[in-house]
C-alpha cells in the first residue's frame, strides 16, 4: 500500500531533523563567509502570516483547513530548526567545527609551503636546457632534472664498426675502460676487463684509441668512435676477437661540465637546504599554533553553545547497591504504599527516587572542613565499613521521621509516590540567599591545600587569563527584571532526570533486525523476531531490568559542577575517592553527547572487543600484505623485463647500425633465447629492442608480435622467427602493470576504507568518538602503507646501506637515483593528481544514483506526493543523504600530508597538489555537509587532536628525507663508481658512514632537535595525563553561565518530551518521570511561548544562544540514528486522526522493549491501552492560559 499524503507530510517533517542545515536556509555566504558577493536570504514571518490568513478563511472541518494546520506546524518546525542552526556548523558539534578549522589551516600552511617550493621547482625545471624530450613534465619538476652523474657503458658489434657514446645528463669526463668481448663469451654486458676481454687486448690498438677518445669525446655530451679502424685483423691474432659478432665496449663517466656547474649545484643545494629548514620550522610552528588554537576554539565552543552533556554526568551503579536497595528498602516502601492503597512503584522508579535523594544530599553537603581530602588506605577502609553499617540499619521509619524521604501526595493524579527532596534544599538555600548576588561557594584543592573558591570574584593575583567574553561575564552584575529573573538561575542542587542503561544488548540488536524487516515490508520476519524478543525477555528479565549505569541530568550548572568535581583519583595502582555513599565510592564522569553513544555496545566484554580488534587488524594486515605482494611481483616483472631490455637511446643505435639493425637484432634474439636461463645473462645490447620498437611504430603492436624475421649467422645457418614477440608482449605487460599499479593505489584506498569501517564497527566500541578515532588511525596507517611505504619497499635496495642482502629489499633503487626519479616518482605524483578529480567523480556518481532512484520511485512524475514507498521509513531513507564520516576526510588529508613531507624536497610538485586536494576537500565537505549529508553524531575533539598529533610527526620525516635528498652524492658532489656489468646496481657511496659536516649539516641537526622534542613531549603528555590537576583557571573556564536545563530546551523539544511521557502513562501504563519534573517541563514550555512577548529582541537572542541545539535527552528513542534503525515514530509526529496505524503499534512495541524495567509487573509488558491512543494524541494542544497562570504562581 502506497503512502498517503498525510504520511508523506509527516515524513517530510521528520526529514527536517535529519538535515538541519539544509532546512535552515543556509546560503553559500553562510557556508563560505569569504564569498561576500552572495547575499543572505531573508526568512521573515511572511509565510506564517499567509498560512494564518488562509486558515481564517477556511472551515475548521474542511480538508484544506487540516492541511493548512499541518503546513503551519511543519513551518514552525522549520523555523525552530532555523533558530537552532543560527550557529551554522556549531549545531553539528565541535567535531565538525574542528574538522573544518583543520582543513582551513592545512590550506593556509600548504599555501605558504607551496610558495616556498616555487624556487626549487624553478631551479629543477630550468637547470638543464638540453633536456631529453622523452622525460615528462612531472619529472622536469623533480630534483632528478638537476643532472645525475653516472657511469655510461655501451657496446657495439665489430661488424658495425661505430660506437656512439651519449650522456643523458652531464658530459663525458673520464674514460674508465674499453676492450673487446670475444664472440664465444657468455657475458654480453661486460663493462670492466675480465679474463675473456684480456685475451683480446692484442687485437686492439689501445693507445691510439685512447688518444682519439681523449681528444674527441671528453667534455662532450655525445661522440662517435670508428672502432673498426683500431682493430687488427691479421692471421696472427685470435679470430674470435676480430670477427663481426665480437663486441667492442667502452665505459666512461658522465659528470658536470666544469667547476662552475658544480658550484652552481652547490648554490642550489644551499638555497634548498635553508628553504627546507624554514619550511620545516614553519610547518612545525604552524601545527603547534593550530594545537593551541584548537584548545582555544574548544573553550569558545563550550561558552557559545549549550548541550545536553553540559548538564549530565555518569554514575556507574555498583551491583551490590541495587541489590541491597531491592532487599532492604524497596519492599518496605511497597508495603507502606499498599497500606495506604496507593499504586506501587516499579523497582527502577523507586531506585531512581532513592538515587535522587541521596545524590542531592551528598552534593548539598557543604562540609565545614572543605572538600574531603583524599583518604588514606586505613581511613578509606574505615569509612567504607562505617557507611555499610549505617546501610544495614537503614529503615523506612527513619526516613519518615527525619527527612520525609517519601510521602504521599493526595492531590497528584494517579496517586503515585513523589520525592520531596526540595524541602531540605530550600531550607539550605534560604540561609545562603541573604546576598542575592553571592553565588554558592565551592571548594577545590590546589597544590594540596583546601581553599574556598568564589565563582564570580577572585583576587587580582589569582585572576586567570580568560578570553574577552569570559571576562565580561565574570565582571557583570545581575539586573533585576531582566532575562536572569525571567528564567530560573537558582543554584539549588537539583536533578532533572535520570536515564538508566541496562545490559540489554541482545534486545537492541534484535530490534535493529526487526527494523530492517519493517523497512523491507517483511512481515513474517518481523513477527519471528518479535517472538524471539519476547522469549528472550521472559528468559533474561532480571538481567534486562537491572540498571548498570545512570546518566544523571542535573537541573542547573551548579549541580553539574559539584558532581563532576567528585571524581576518582588514581595514584599508582590504587584509586581514592572524595565521597562515599551507601558504602560505595561516589564519583561522576562527564557524559558524552547522546548522539555519540552506541547504546548497544555499552557492556560488551573487553575480551570480546580485544579479540575482534585483533581479528580486524589481521584482516587489514592480510589485505595490505596482498597489495604489497601484488606490487612486489608487478615491480619484479618490470624489473626483470628492464634487466633484459633496458632503456636504450635508440636514436643513436639506429644511426649506428643503419641497415644492419635487423641482422644483429635477429642474432641477439637467438642469443637471448639460447641463454635465457643463464645467470650470466642480465641484459641485451639494445639492437633487438630498437629494431622491434621501430617495427612497432610503423606496423602496430599485433603486426610486430606476429612478424617473422630471419638472417644467416656466422656458421651459415638460417636463423630467426618471431623475434619481437617477447619484447612486445613484455612491453605491453609493463605498460599495463604501470596503469594497474596506479589504479591499485587509487582504488585500494576505497576498498581499505570500506573494509576498515566494517571491521571496526564490528568490534563494538562504546562510543562514536572511540570508534571514529580507531578507524582514523587504522585507515591512515593502512592507506599510508599502501600509498607510500609499499612502493618504496618493493623497489628499494639496501645492500649497500646495510651491508647484507635481504630478499625483498634487493630492488633496483639503492638511493634516489636517476632511475628512481624517471621510473618510480610518477607513482607518487600520478595518484595524487588523479585524486584531485576523484571527489567530483564520486559525488557526481552518487548524486546521479540518488536522482535516478528518486525519479524511479516517483515514476518520473513531478507530483511531490508521488512515491512507490510502502512505509515512511523507506521514504525517509530515500530522501535522506548518507552519513558524513569525517574520519575518512581526516585520514585522506593525513596520508597526502605524510607522502608530501616524505618526498616533497625531491618532488616539490607534491606541495601544490596537496594544496589543491585540501581546497577541494574543504569545499566539497562543507557543501555536502549542508546539502547532502544527513546529521551525524556529535563528535568531540579527539579526531582533531589525533590528526594534529600525527601530522606533527611528519616534520621529522620531512627533515630526514630532505637531508637524504640534499646530500645525494651523484647530484651535488659529482661522485661516480664504475660498473662491472651494465646491469649492476650502481654504487652511490651514500650511507650513514659518509655523513660529514658541510652546508647540509644544519638540516640534520634540526632533525635530531625536533625528534628529541617530539619524543620528550610525548612522554611528558603521557605522564601528565595520569596525574589530575585542579586549577582555578580550569574551574572558572568550566563555568558557562547556563540557564536551568528546563529553560534551555526549545518548544519543540519540550513538547516532544511531554508527549512521550504522557503517552507512556496513559497508553503503555508506566511512568519514567516524576510529576513535579513533568510540571516543570510544562511550565518551561509556556515560558518559552511567552518569551517573545515578555522579553526584548536582544534578550530573545541571548535566550536562543543558551538553547540546547542538539539531542536534548539521553532517551535512546529520541536519537535519529535509533529512530531510523528501529523504525520508531515519535509521538509528536503521529497523525492525530489515525492513532491505530501499524507504524504506531510497531513503535509502541519498541518503546516497551526499551523501557522494560519500568513495568511493576512483567505481565503489564504485554498489555496496551488501545482505547487511550487517540485521547493522548489529541491533548497535544494545552490550555496555555491555565499553564501561564501556573507559571506565574510558581515564579
Amino acid at each position: 500500500m502506497k503512502l498517503s499524503h498525510d504520511e508523506i507530510d509527516e515524513s517530510n517533517a521528520r526529514l527536517v531533523e535529519r538535515h538541519p542545515l539544509y532546512y535552515s536556509g543556509m546560503t553559500l555566504r553562510d557556508i563560505f563567509p569569504f564569498l561576500c558577493c552572495f547575499n543572505k536570504k531573508s526568512d521573515g514571518p511572511r509565510k506564517d502570516d499567509k498560512i494564518d490568513s488562509f486558515l481564517s478563511s477556511e472551515d475548521e472541518r474542511s480538508d484544506g483547513y487540516r492541511q493548512g494546520k499541518k503546513e503551519k506546524e511543519r513551518y514552525h518546525k522549520v523555523r525552530t530548526q532555523k533558530m537552532k542552526s543560527k550557529k551554522g556548523f556549531l549545531t553539528l558539534g565541535y567535531g565538525f567545527v574542528a574538522y573544518f578549522n583543520f582543513l582551513e589551516f592545512i590550506i593556509l600552511i600548504f599555501t605558504a609551503l607551496t610558495l616556498l617550493s616555487l624556487p626549487s621547482m624553478y631551479y629543477y625545471w630550468n637547470f638543464r636546457e638540453s633536456q631529453d624530450e622523452s622525460i615528462g613534465w612531472m619529472n622536469k619538476l623533480s630534483m632528478g632534472n638537476l643532472g645525475y652523474s653516472h657511469a655510461l657503458c655501451r657496446d657495439v658489434h665489430l661488424g658495425v664498426g661505430k660506437l656512439t657514446l651519449s650522456c643523458s645528463t652531464g658530459v663525458i669526463k673520464d674514460v674508465v675502460s674499453f676492450g673487446i668481448i670475444p664472440e664465444n663469451s657468455k657475458t654480453l654486458d661486460a663493462c670492466l676487463p675480465t679474463e675473456e676481454t684480456e685475451s683480446c687486448r692484442p687485437v686492439l690498438r689501445e693507445d691510439e684509441l685512447a688518444g682519439i677518445i681523449n681528444n674527441e669525446c671528453l667534455d662532450k655530451e655525445i661522440c662517435t668512435l670508428d672502432v673498426i679502424s683500431y682493430v687488427n685483423k691479421t692471421r696472427d691474432h685470435n679470430p674470435i676477437c676480430s670477427g663481426i659478432e665480437a663486441r667492442f665496449y667502452a665505459q666512461v663517466f658522465c659528470k658536470a661540465l666544469d667547476e662552475e656547474e658544480i658550484s652552481s649545484r652547490k648554490s642550489i643545494q644551499f638555497v634548498l637546504i635553508w628553504t627546507t629548514i624554514f619550511s620545516a620550522l614553519l610547518y612545525f610552528i604552524g601545527f603547534e599554533f593550530i594545537d593551541n588554537y584548537a584548545e582555544a576554539k574548544l573553550e569558545e565552543y563550550d561558552q557559545d553553545t549549550t548541550t545536553t552533556s553540559d548538564f549530565t554526568a555518569i554514575y556507574k551503579i555498583p551491583p551490590e547497591l541495587y541489590e541491597n536497595f531491592k532487599q532492604n528498602i524497596y519492599s518496605q516502601m511497597n508495603d507502606r504504599l499498599q497500606r495506604t492503597k496507593k499504586k506501587t512503584l516499579a523497582p527502577i522508579m523507586a531506585f531512581k527516587f532513592f538515587m535522587i535523594d541521596g545524590i542531592v544530599r551528598e552534593l548539598s553537603d557543604d562540609d565545614p572542613e572543605g572538600s574531603k581530602a583524599i583518604l588514606s588506605s586505613g581511613e578509606k577502609e574505615y569509612q567504607t565499613q562505617r557507611n555499610w553499617d549505617i546501610q544495614k540499619d537503614f529503615k523506612i521509619s527513619n526516613i519518615d521521621k527525619d527527612n520525609e524521604f517519601f510521602r504521599i501526595d493526595s492531590n497528584r493524579k494517579g496517586n503515585k509516590t513523589e520525592l520531596d527532596y526540595r524541602k531540605f534544599v530550600e531550607e539550605e538555600v534560604k540561609m545562603k540567599q541573604d546576598d542575592s548576588h553571592q553565588p554558592t561557594s565551592r571548594k577545590s584543592s590546589i597544590k594540596g591545600k583546601d581553599i574556598q573558591m568564589k565563582r564570580l570574584s577572585t583576587t587580582r593575583s589569582e585572576k586567570p587569563k580568560l578570553n574577552k567574553k569570559r571576562t565580561e561575564f565574570l565582571n557583570r552584575k545581575a539586573t533585576p527584571g531582566t532575562l536572569d529573573d525571567y528564567f530560573n538561575k537558582t543554584k539549588d542542587i537539583e536533578i532533572a532526570d535520570i536515564h538508566f542503561s541496562f545490559k540489554n544488548r541482545e534486545i537492541l540488536y534484535l530490534l535493529g533486525e526487526r527494523g530492517k524487516a519493517i523497512l523491507d515490508n517483511d512481515n513474517e520476519m518481523k513477527v519471528m523476531i518479535q517472538n524471539e524478543i519476547l522469549a528472550l525477555i521472559k528468559k533474561e528479565h532480571e538481567t534486562y531490568t537491572t540498571p548498570v549505569c545512570a546518566f544523571i541530568t542535573f537541573a542547573n550548572e551548579e549541580s553539574y559542577l559539584r558532581a563532576t568535581e567528585l571524581n576518582k583519583v588514581r595514584i599508582g595502582n590504587k584509586s581514592y575517592y572524595k565521597k562515599y555513599w551507601q558504602g560505595h565510592p561516589l564519583y561522576f564522569k562527564p557524559a558524552l553527547e547522546p548522539s555519540s553513544i552506541l547504546w548497544e555496545n555499552q557492556y560488551v566484554p573487553k575480551s570480546e572487543k580485544f579479540w575482534k580488534l585483533m581479528v580486524s587488524l589481521i584482516i587489514v594486515f592480510l589485505i595490505l600484505f596482498a597489495s604489497f605482494v601484488f606490487l612486489f611481483y608487478a615491480q619484479k616483472e618490470i624489473y626483470d623485463y628492464m634487466n633484459i631490455y633496458p632503456y636504450i637511446d635508440c636514436d643513436s643505435i639506429v644511426k649506428t647500425y643503419e641497415n644492419s639493425l635487423e641482422h644483429y637484432g635477429v642474432l641477439e634474439w637467438v642469443y637471448l633465447k639460447e641463454t635465457l636461463n643463464s645467470k650470466d645473462l642480465t641484459s641485451s645490447t639494445g639492437t633487438l629492442s630498437c629494431f622491434c620498437n621501430q617495427k612497432s611504430l610503423k606496423s602496430g603492436i599485433l603486426a610486430t608480435m606476429n612478424s617473422q624475421h630471419y638472417t644467416i649467422n656466422k656458421e651459415g645457418e638460417f636463423v630467426g622467427g618471431h623475434i619481437c614477440y617477447d619484447w612486445q608482449s613484455g612491453k605491453t605487460l609493463i605498460t599495463f602493470l604501470d596503469v594497474i599499479i596506479t589504479l591499485v593505489i587509487c582504488f585500494a584506498d576505497i576498498i581499505l576504507r570500506n573494509i576498515v569501517v566494517i571491521l571496526i564497527r564490528w568490534v563494538n566500541f562504546r562510543s562514536m568518538n572511540i570508534e571514529s578515532v580507531t578507524i582514523q588511525v587504522i585507515l591512515f596507517a593502512s592507506q599510508y602503507l599502501n600509498n607510500g611505504l609499499s612502493l618504496m619497499l618493493v623497489g628499494i635496495n639496501l645492500d649497500e646501506l646495510l651491508g647484507i642482502r635481504i630478499f625483498f629489499l634487493d630492488g633496483r633503487y639503492p638511493d634516489f637515483t636517476d632511475r628512481w626519479f624517471n621510473e618510480l616518482s610518477n607513482f607518487f605524483i600520478t595518484p595524487m593528481y588523479i585524486n584531485i578529480f576523484v571527489p567530483f567523480i564520486e559525488f557526481g556518481v552518487l548524486y546521479l544514483i540518488y536522482v535516478i532512484k528518486r525519479r524511479l520511485d516517483m515514476g518520473w512524475s513531478r507530483d511531490i506526493y508521488s512515491t512507490k514507498c510502502k512505509s515512511m521509513g523507506q521514504y525517509i531513507n530515500k530522501m535522506s543523504g548518507p552519513t558524513n564520516d569525517i574520519f575518512d576526510g581526516y585520514s585522506y588529508i593525513m596520508v597526502i600530508i605524510w607522502i608530501n613531507m616524505y618526498f616533497g624536497v625531491g618532488l616539490p610538485l607534491l606541495f601544490p597538489l596537496t594544496l589543491i586536494s585540501a581546497i577541494i576537500t574543504y569545499g566539497f565537505e562543507k557543501i555536502k555537509t549542508v546539502y547532502w549529508y544527513k546529521k551525524s553524531a556529535m563528535l568531540n575533539d579527539r579526531l582533531n587532536k589525533n590528526a594534529i598529533k600525527t601530522c606533527k610527526w611528519a616534520v621529522i620525516l620531512y627533515c630526514f628525507a630532505g637531508y637524504w635528498f640534499l646530500t645525494n652524492k651523484q647530484i651535488f658532489y659529482d661522485e661516480v663508481t664504475a660498473k662491472t656489468k651494465k646491469s649492476d646496481i650502481i654504487t652511490t657511496n651514500h650511507t650513514y658512514k659518509t655523513i660529514e659536516i658541510d652546508q647540509s649539516f644544519p638540516l640534520l641537526i634540526l632533525f635530531f632537535m625536533l625528534l628529541a622534542y617530539m619524543i620528550f613531549y610525548s612522554i611528558y603528555s603521557s605522564v601528565s595525563s595520569l596525574v589530575r590537576t585542579d586549577t582555578m583557571n580550569q574551574y572558572l573556564r568550566s563555568v558557562e553561565d547556563l540557564y536551568s536545563y528546563y529553560d534551555s530546551l526549545d518548544q519543540h523539544d519540550l513538547k516532544t518530551m511531554i508527549l512521550e511521557e504522557e503517552h507512556n502513562r496513559d497508553v503503555l501504563d508506566y511512568s519514567k518521570m516524576d510529576d513535579n519534573i513533568l510540571k516543570k517541563f510544562k511550565i518551561s514550555r509556556v515560558k518559552r511561548l511567552q518569551s517573545s512577548k515578555n522579553l526584548s529582541q536582544k534578550e530573545n537572542e541571548v535566550l536562543d544562544d543558551k538553547t540546547i541545539f542538539n539531542n536534548f535527552t539521553y532517551d535512546l528513542l529520541m536519537e535519529p540514528k535509533y529512530i531510523d534503525l528501529y523504525q520508531y515514530v515519535p509521538v509528536i509526529y503521529r497523525d492525530i486522526n489515525q492513532p491505530f496505524r501499524q507504524e504506531y503499534r510497531d513503535s509502541e512495541f519498541v518503546r516497551k522493549c526499551i523501557d522494560l524495567a519500568y513495568y511493576y509487573n512483567p505481565e503489564d509488558f504485554y498489555k496496551t491501552k488501545v482505547d487511550q491512543r487517540m485521547s493522548v494524541i489529541r491533548r497535544m494542544d494545552y490550555n496555555f492560559k491555565n499553564m501561564a497562570s501556573l507559571s506565574m504562581k510558581s515564579s
